[in-house]
């Protein structure tokens, strides 16, 4: 059959139309994260800001969030040094993305998943305590950004640095 793309549900029950793409993101004046739409078979112009509950595929926001954050990634001087930390969280990234975008891969439930330390593979069941477990690691270099890829991104991106 036919794979159907992501979708955005409404708070009424009403019409469900496909998204092609998030083009960027802002809070509203109430703090709560929107997103602006493209929705697919539609024109730029009619692109509408939409909140994040309505946004029903977690892997379009796997992806929009991934692509930003290896826009950041990229502006490292060590993110194309393939000894680093730093380009291996890139690549994780980006074949992650990549496998999204193919219909290879499907979002963890985070809720239910291992989550490790990049620097040391600590592993917990529960973000918080890996979240304060890598402040130790704060005097790393490019720290910021990678806890942001580890706490953003699908964490099964990240299975080949277990390794």
């Amino acid at each position: 059959g036919e794979r159907r793309g992501p979708i955005l549900r409404t708070d009424s029950g009403g019409e469900v139309f496909h998204v092609e793409a998030i083009i960027d993101e802002r809070s509203s004046r109430s703090s709560e994260k929107q997103y602006l739409i493209k929705w697919k078979g539609f024109d730029g112009r009619h692109n509408t800001w939409e909140p994040a509950r309505n946004i029903y595929s977690e892997d379009i926001l796997q992806r929009y969030n991934g692509n930003k954050l290896l826009e950041r990634l990229r502006q490292t001087p060590e993110a194309s040094d393939p000894s680093t930390l730093t380009h291996k969280i890139f690549e994780a990234i980006r074949v992650g993305i990549e496998k999204l975008s193919a219909g290879d891969a499907e979002t963890t439930d985070r809720t239910r998943a291992t989550v490790f330390c990049p620097w040391c593979k600590f592993e917990s069941m529960h973000g918080r305590a890996l979240t304060n477990h890598m402040k130790k690691h704060k005097s790393m270099r490019n720290y910021d950004l990678i806890r942001d890829c580890i706490k953003t991104c699908d964490v099964s991106w990240f299975d080949s640095l277990r390794r």
